[in-house]
C-alpha cells in the first residue's frame, strides 16, 4: 500500500514495495529534470527497512543552488506534485489528491544544512543507532505520532526538539555519552 489521506496517521509495518517505488519515482524526476539535478536520496521512515511507516515516499532532491528550485515547480507539477510551500531551505511538494497524498519531495539545496541533516538521520536508522534517548523518541515513530494530528506540529515547534535530537546524536558520535 502507498498513499494515506492528507492528516491521517496510519503506521504501517514496513513493505519492500515503498523502496521499489522511490527507485522508479526516483528515473521519472531524473528523466523529466535530471540537467537541474545532484542527487536523489530517499528519506524519511520508508526509507528504512523494519521501520514502521506512514505510507508516503519522502524524497530529497538536492540541487547546487537553491535560488534554481523555483525552475522545477512547471516540470515537476506536470509529473503531479504540486508545489506546497518554502520553508526551512527547501520547496515543499506533494504528489497526489488531499484524499491520498503518495509522495513528498523536498528540493533543497545539495550538501546543505537541511541536506547533511536528513542523510544523517537516515543513516543513523539505518544502522539501528540505539541511544536510549533516541530510541525513546524514533521507536514506533512515536515522535512523529505525538505531533502528526496536532496543531503543534509545525516546523517551528518541532525544529528545536529535532536539533536536540541531532545534538544528542552528535555528541555520541564523538563519544561524548
Amino acid at each position: 500500500m502507498i498513499g494515506l489521506k492528507r492528516g491521517d496517521v496510519n503506521l504501517l509495518n514496513h513493505r519492500a514495495q515503498w523502496l521499489k517505488e522511490f527507485e522508479k519515482e526516483k528515473k521519472r524526476i531524473f528523466g523529466k529534470v535530471g540537467n537541474s539535478i545532484v542527487d536523489i536520496q530517499h528519506i524519511g521512515s520508508t526509507s528504512v527497512p523494519g521501520l514502521k511507516a506512514k505510507p508516503i515516499i519522502d524524497i530529497s532532491v538536492g540541487i547546487f543552488c537553491f535560488k534554481d528550485a523555483k525552475k522545477l515547480i512547471k516540470p515537476l507539477r506536470v509529473m503531479g506534485y504540486g508545489f506546497d510551500r518554502k520553508f526551512q531551505h527547501q520547496m515543499f511538494f506533494a504528489k497526489g489528491p488531499d484524499a491520498k497524498r503518495t509522495h513528498y519531495l523536498h528540493v533543497m539545496r545539495y550538501n546543505g544544512m537541511k541536506w547533511k541533516s536528513d542523510k544523517l538521520f537516515k543513516d543513523l536508522q539505518r544502522l539501528g543507532f540505539n541511544n536510549i534517548s533516541f530510541k525513546k523518541v524514533m521507536k514506533g515513530n512515536v515522535f512523529y505520532t505525538i505531533y502528526a494530528n496536532s496543531p503543534y506540529y509545525t516546523l517551528e515547534n518541532i525544529k528545536p526538539r529535532m536539533d536536540f535530537i541531532i545534538y544528542s546524536i552528535e555528541i555520541r558520535r564523538k563519544g561524548n555519552i
